[in-house]
Order: C-alpha cells, then sequence, then structure tokens
C-alpha cells in the first residue's frame, strides 16, 4: 500500500549517450504525468484508501501501461493495480 502524496522513482541516466539521456527524459516527464495524477486524484477523495487499476491510470493518463506498471510494481503494487492510503 502507498501513501498520499506519491512520489515515483525517475531515470537518473545521466550518461553521455544522447540516445538513452533522450529516452530518459521522455520517462521521467512521462512518470511526472502519471505522479501528477494520481496525487490530483488522491487530493480530492475522502476515502481514506483508493484502488486504481494499472490500466486505468494509463488510459487517464495517455502513458503506456507497461510504464505504469512498472512503476508502481516496484513500490509494492500488485499484478493489476495498486492501493493508496491516505493519512488521516
Amino acid at each position: 500500500m502507498l501513501v498520499y502524496p506519491v512520489s515515483l522513482k525517475r531515470n537518473l541516466y545521466r550518461g553521455k549517450d544522447a540516445k538513452k539521456s533522450a529516452k530518459a527524459q521522455l520517462e521521467n516527464r512521462r512518470i511526472t504525468k502519471i505522479e501528477g495524477y494520481i496525487n490530483e486524484r488522491l487530493r480530492e477523495k475522502s476515502e481514506p484508501t483508493k484502488i486504481y487499476m494499472y490500466s486505468q491510470i494509463a488510459n487517464a493518463t495517455g502513458q503506456p501501461i507497461a510504464l505504469v506498471r512498472r512503476l508502481f510494481s516496484e513500490m509494492g503494487g500488485g499484478d493489476n493495480g495498486v492501493t493508496f492510503t491516505k493519512p488521516a
């Protein structure tokens, strides 16, 4: 279970390879969009816990479901979704 506000891990590539750098920048923009979406939804909710499916997050943000799944699975999400809790 993840706690609000959510902070997702960024791609920290700092090498000289231009292709890898561009890929990291694109991924970080996508991550920022996903993070913003989740935090905004959780800020609006009054329930102490909320479950989001990866497909729901991907569709709402226009980001690849594989990226959404990888990000939240690394942080303790399940196979198809993730549970968030909002401290009282």
